[in-house]
């Protein structure tokens, strides 16, 4: 025999569904869950306390469905497009991740974080003009978010827009010197261009601010190596190994 709808039984079962998960028995708040939605088949809220509940236990694809079946029946809520696109992006399932931010940003066209985040997986796919249309409309919206020039910095790099990288990084260089990071990066854009010496500075610069920054000392000592320097490379080469990086093992082989 079906259930009678009843918003009052759907509530309770939702509350006692949320008390499960806060004590971490995670199993039987879905039972209440799902008793909550089996009294309210309407129940956003429930369906998103599935979706929240499996994800957090690593069950993406459960997740995603009942995140969809919330956007369903509320399709207006950015916030819900945020949570599947989560979820997404754990399955690696970037096309469709992108598909949810590009909702977020078609109900809310002010959401810099939607941006930010459409961005970054626009780069892990490759296709670094959206990201960098992205980051740009993030740094408009959000101009405090000073990292967003690195980031386009490093999408314009991969482009071979050197120039425009390296006007990024010294950009972010000039608010964040402190920051060991952009100056490996800027480096490698001016080895790129051919400034190998600005690249050493930069990467010298890096070490100073992060001893223990292992790609500074392999970009460093490739550079030093194709200038001739065997000593100083193998000695920036031996560190980078020190410091767990593969590339520098590898090329130190080449070198001893």
């Amino acid at each position: 025999m079906a259930k009678v709808k009843s918003s009052e039984f759907a509530l309770a079962y939702n509350k006692r569904g949320d008390n499960c998960r806060k004590l971490g028995n995670y199993a039987q708040a879905i039972v209440n869950y799902l008793r909550a939605i089996e009294f309210d088949p309407e129940y956003v809220e429930a369906f998103i306390n599935l979706g929240d509940t499996f994800r957090k236990n690593g069950h993406y694809e459960e997740a995603v469905a009942y995140y969809s079946r919330a956007i369903e029946l509320k399709p207006e809520c950015a916030d819900f497009y945020a949570y599947r696109a989560s979820a997404y992006g754990s399955l690696q399932d970037y096309e469709k991740e992108i598909a949810d931010y590009t909702a977020i940003i078609r109900l809310k066209p002010g959401d810099a974080a939607a941006y930010g985040k459409r961005g970054m997986v626009s780069m892990k796919k490759g296709e670094y003009l959206q990201a960098i249309h992205d980051y740009t409309r993030l740094m408009n919206l959000k101009p405090d978010f000073d990292w967003a020039y690195v980031i386009r910095g490093d999408a314009r790099e991969a482009l071979g827009a050197h120039d425009d990288a390296i006007a990024d990084y010294t950009k972010f260089i000039g608010m964040r010197p402190d920051q060991a990071q952009p100056y490996v990066n800027r480096g490698k854009a001016y080895c790129s261009r051919g400034d190998e010496e600005e690249g050493i500075k930069d990467f010298t610069l890096a070490i100073a601010l992060s001893p223990d920054l292992a790609e500074a000392y392999f970009c460093r000592g490739r550079i030093l190596k194709k200038k001739g320097d065997h000593l100083a490379a193998v000695k920036d080469l031996r560190k980078a190994v020190k410091l767990g990086s593969n590339e520098a093992r590898d090329l130190l082989g080449s070198l001893t």
